[in-house]
């Protein structure tokens, strides 16, 4: 990904209302932002979890320890690595998410809007 896509991305991720995008399928005490990086063709590794209301300074504290945004705030090289993001709000109950909606992908096309709920299991039915 280029340098000046990644900061859209990350500008764009970091303002998201993630519950907002949503709309009826907010679950607000089970919510989380899920982000899935691909640094290869067709392959996901899931980047993490984070709480909607600390987002913002869970993710950027995680891009500066794994390399990608340095501690002065600049873009790192290592973003040139970088496919795609795709970016979740699921929703978990003992840890594990039952259900999700996929927001939107970001590559360096731009944003890929989805907004597509997905139910993973039928066992919180």
């Amino acid at each position: 990904m280029q340098k000046q896509n990644f900061e859209k991305f990350y500008a764009h991720t970091v303002a998201c209302d993630f519950l907002a995008a949503c709309a009826d399928n907010v679950d607000v005490k089970n919510a989380v932002v899920s982000l899935y990086l691909s640094c290869e063709q067709d392959s996901f590794i899931e980047y993490g979890d984070f709480h909607c209301d600390s987002f913002a300074n869970e993710f950027h504290e995680l891009l500066v320890g794994d390399g990608y945004l340095e501690a002065d705030g600049g873009i790192a090289d290592r973003v040139e690595r970088i496919l795609c993001w795709q970016v979740w709000v699921n929703f978990v109950e003992d840890g594990h998410p039952y259900a999700g909606v996929h927001l939107y992908n970001f590559t360096d096309d731009g944003i890929e809007e989805i907004n597509e709920y997905v139910k993973f299991s039928s066992q919180y039915d």
